[in-house]
């Protein structure tokens, strides 16, 4: 949709914008959308939310029906700054025995899950071990390994480091 220019600061859009529609004043500065019926008015600065407004209003319903995925990546080889920029799933499907140091690219409330792929490995996942951008913190306070089993980890990050958020099954 492409914005019109108002073109001077004394014309206010008013009511006879339509619906959905989107407007630009250039002095001084003022971004302008009628959304629901209710003309918006934006400041350089002001937060623009989704729904077109600059007010939070609890007007949507989330609901999904059926399946929800997410992005995934899939490791082969131990690292200490495993790059987990924008997915949720972590699979582990280790050739040789796996052992991961930590994380890069994780955002405060970022979810990651870690999954074994495959029963034929050692694979390690380290307690603090301070040599990655964010490090990982297990609720036992050390190591912990899954020996030639399925199974793996949930994590939360807060955007400097990760923390085991349940006791699973392995330990």
């Amino acid at each position: 949709m492409a914005l019109k220019q108002i073109a001077s600061s004394k014309v206010h859009p008013g009511t006879q914008m339509k619906e959905g529609e989107w407007r630009f004043a250039a002095r001084p500065r003022r971004l302008f959308h009628k959304y629901f019926g209710i003309l918006h008015e934006f400041w350089p600065g002001e937060p623009l939310f989704v729904d077109g407004s600059n007010k939070m209003r609890p007007r949507v319903n989330f609901r999904i029906t059926g399946a929800f995925a997410s992005a995934t990546k899939t490791i082969t080889v131990s690292a200490d700054d495993t790059d987990v920029s924008g997915i949720n799933i972590l699979f582990i499907n280790p050739g040789a025995a796996l052992v991961i140091g930590g994380f890069t690219g994780g955002v405060a409330g970022q979810m990651l899950f870690i999954s074994a792929l495959s029963n034929g490995q050692d694979i390690t996942l380290e307690h603090n071990k301070g040599v990655s951008d964010q490090d990982v913190f297990l609720h036992t306070g050390g190591d912990e390994a899954l020996s030639t089993e399925y199974g793996g980890w949930t994590l939360a990050c807060d955007g400097s480091d990760w923390y085991d958020t349940e006791h699973s099954k392995h330990v």
